[in-house]
């Protein structure tokens, strides 16, 4: 008998299961772990070891088993075939990930302090070890071999939470995708007819499998990494020509993201040319002037005298701030209340971009109601399990 789990409208939080009887679950321990038990747990940083496994593993090896791996949905018997030489040859990464599962923590942040110039070459050896975790778990599951795919999800698990340490949110989603592979491998040895109870061993298992609000504080303060004055403009005024400074180093990052090359100069923003008459400045001149003689309890006459652009780049920074502090608010919150949260905030952040085109703090401004709009059902996945 079929049994459909669904939770949601997406495909992904859709699960269909072959009921059979089977033994009650042990009471007395685990005997199936899908995270490593912590009293195993050692301490270390797992990024090491990771980066060691995705250096050996190498372009060769990728490409070996991303053949075997875009292989897993088409006839068993090739797939067994092809994978057994991968598994059989794969003991030296597999160790290496197993060490870093036993890891407590996983220190991704080395160079993300460059904000948006930070390299993330970790990521693809990242997804790469995961297929070929992923492979192996397939094929154990189809020789019957159930404790040793069980073994082969847990260390899947303990990557994608590993990778998903980082502040970075494009890692959380490569996290979120190594999980996923993790929940499908799982449903498979669930649907095999000598499946074990795995009642506690899921009943364990966290809600969420990813905290993302530690990457939202990273999106957060990105900008601040890419042009570290901004750090400053929280606790002192910047001058005209320090602001003239920020809107350069803005330049030279939107054009290398436009053209993929690196600049040295660029006049993409230039406030000055914007505060002239028609420019786009102009329109926003005389609130910034309010709102800055407000800020700082000055007669709007004196406000009025001060550099055009040292006061409109403060009052566009400060509305990007305002934007990014609310994207964080409702971090906490279950997913039902957490995603219509986000709309809200998105939605607003668009009007913002677009009652002020010259505001180029708003260029950005992460899209992170997409990505929760991605996490929350593959994170539901674990309960459709």
């Amino acid at each position: 008998m079929a049994l459909t789990v669904v939770l949601g409208a997406g495909p992904e939080e859709t699960r269909t299961f072959e009921l059979r009887a089977a033994p009650p679950p042990a009471t007395a321990g685990m005997t199936h772990q899908l995270l490593t038990d912590p009293r195993d747990m050692r301490r270390g940083d797992a990024a090491v070891p990771l980066m060691r496994a995705a250096l050996l593993f190498g372009n060769v090896r990728q490409e070996e088993v991303g053949k075997v791996y875009d292989a897993r949905d088409g006839d068993p018997k090739r797939f067994d075939a092809m994978a057994r030489p991968i598994v059989e040859t794969m003991g030296n990464y597999v160790t290496l990930v197993a060490d870093a599962a036993c890891r407590e923590h996983a220190d991704w942040d080395a160079g993300s302090e460059r904000g948006i110039n930070a390299l993330l070459p970790e990521l693809n050896g990242m997804r790469e070890l995961a297929n070929m975790l992923d492979v192996i778990a397939t094929y154990q599951i189809h020789q019957g071999q159930l404790e040793e795919a069980l073994n082969s999800i847990r260390l899947q698990y303990e990557l994608g939470r590993k990778v998903g340490q980082s502040r970075v949110l494009v890692s959380n989603l490569v996290a979120l995708g190594i999980i996923s592979l993790a929940n499908d491998r799982l449903a498979d040895v669930m649907n095999h007819a000598d499946a074990p109870n795995l009642y506690w061993s899921l009943a364990r298992l966290p809600r969420p499998m990813l905290r993302i609000d530690r990457a939202f504080e990273g999106e957060r303060r990105m900008l601040i990494d890419t042009v570290p004055i901004l750090a400053e403009a929280r606790s002192r005024e910047l001058s005209g020509d320090h602001w003239r400074d920020v809107y350069k180093q803005l330049s030279v990052l939107d054009d290398q993201s436009k053209s993929g090359k690196s600049t040295k100069q660029s006049n993409r923003f230039d406030l000055d040319e914007q505060l002239r008459p028609g420019g786009v400045g102009q329109a926003i001149l005389a609130t910034a002037q309010e709102r800055y003689a407000q800020s700082h309890n000055i007669p709007a006459g004196e406000a009025a005298e001060l550099d055009a652009v040292k006061v409109v780049a403060a009052y566009y920074y400060e509305q990007y701030q305002n934007v990014i502090d609310g994207m964080t608010r409702p971090i906490n919150l279950p997913y039902p209340q957490l995603i219509p949260a986000l709309d809200a905030w998105g939605k607003d952040a668009q009007r913002l971009m677009h009652e002020q085109p010259g505001n180029p703090f708003l260029h950005y401004v992460p899209s992170v109601n997409r990505a929760v709009a991605r996490v929350a059902p593959r994170d539901r996945n674990i309960a459709a399990i």
